[in-house]
């Protein structure tokens, strides 16, 4: 089942809506698992993660039919001064929101969110749907992704790139960049890079703490990507792959070797990869519309498809703005970058936990 495929029910079909047990875990990823990738931040797992790595609350509602799972809906609780406690569904990944067999059991667990943000005096719930998954909700359309469909052989993929694109990806391989693939052993570089990285961008860093829970919890479905030169580790990436989709999670280069553009032998490797596990689908991610990264997506071949972010909205009267938009945000984030590497390591998770990133 796709989420696009989402039916009408009869109106006096019967949905009861609770928050699902810890015994459950079984259930729910049963239930999940019928839609494909794009639910793979649904899964109970990464609710372990939420509540292991971040330390936040965690609230998932399950739909039920006469016993039978219909929907599910999970949700995270966050908080800061400004906007005070706010719902993600979910934090700091791309996907989220309300998986449903039919229109009136999506119905239920958007009338439980409703309860649930007036309950805990909420400013609203943030429900990052995937494309095509129409919620009758207000909506903010500021943000895309890019997927790409994989063949079966690592060469149909090369040829089918336009000579340009193929350009790029031969230059770091002259300029004498290596990629190495594993995991655990390679999380350490992968963490310099990323922190290093997001400090320049402005960015809250999680803990390395957190990228280790990730890792530990999902060892199967994680694989880290590290481009070398002569030895030096210069740039990382984290693929992730469920069912027959993978995705890159977060990537990063070193600033001073960004005309090697090892960025674009990290993302080859990581697609020659991903059609060797199996897959048969490439997520690029969620990026802002026309900003850089749209573009380095786009040249991919990538279909872009809009992704519409639906909001349950309770004190907050409008959606609200782009988390890192705003005078206060911007002067954070000028702040972010002047400040000493360490302190937005021990910091970062602290703050990311109290922004809708």
């Amino acid at each position: 089942m796709s989420l696009a495929q989402i039916r009408p029910a009869a109106p006096e079909s019967r949905v009861d809506v609770r928050v699902a047990g810890a015994n459950e875990h079984r259930r729910w990823d049963e239930y999940v698992s019928r839609f494909g990738g794009d639910a793979r931040y649904h899964r109970w797992k990464w609710k372990e993660i939420f509540a292991r790595a971040f330390r936040l609350r965690t609230h998932y509602l399950l739909a039920e039919r006469g016993g039978s799972v219909c929907g599910a809906l999970p949700l995270v609780r966050q908080a800061n001064l400004l906007t005070g406690v706010f719902w993600t569904s979910l934090p700091f990944v791309n996907y989220g929101g309300i998986l449903a067999d039919d229109d009136h059991a999506a119905a239920a667990l958007r009338d439980e969110a409703k309860r649930l943000v007036g309950e805990t005096r909420a400013a609203y719930a943030e429900l990052r749907s995937i494309p095509a998954c129409d919620q009758p909700l207000p909506a903010s359309n500021r943000k895309i992704r890019a997927v790409l469909d994989l063949p079966c052989d690592p060469d149909q993929l090369w040829k089918s790139f336009r000579a340009k694109l193929r350009s790029q990806i031969r230059r770091p391989m002259k300029e004498g960049i290596t990629i190495s693939v594993g995991r655990d052993e390679l999380l350490e570089d992968f963490y310099r890079i990323v922190s290093l990285k997001w400090r320049q961008f402005g960015s809250p860093i999680y803990r390395k703490r957190a990228f280790e829970t990730i890792a530990t919890t999902l060892p199967e479905e994680t694989t880290i990507l590290r481009a070398e030169l002569d030895g030096k580790p210069i740039g990382a990436c984290w693929l992730y792959r469920f069912q027959d989709s993978s995705e890159i999670i977060w990537a990063a280069t070193l600033r001073q070797y960004d005309r090697l553009s090892a960025n674009m032998l990290l993302y080859w490797e990581a697609l020659k990869i991903s059609i060797e596990q199996g897959c048969r689908r490439f997520d690029f991610g969620r990026s802002t519309r026309d900003c850089g990264t749209h573009r380095f997506k786009a040249q991919w071949n990538t279909e872009i498809e809009d992704l519409p972010w639906h909001y349950v909205l309770g004190r907050a009267t409008e959606v609200p703005d782009s988390a890192l938009g705003g005078r206060w945000a911007n002067g954070l984030r000028i702040a972010w970058r002047r400040a000493p590497l360490f302190a937005t390591r021990l910091f970062g998770q602290a703050l990311a936990r109290r922004v809708p990133l």
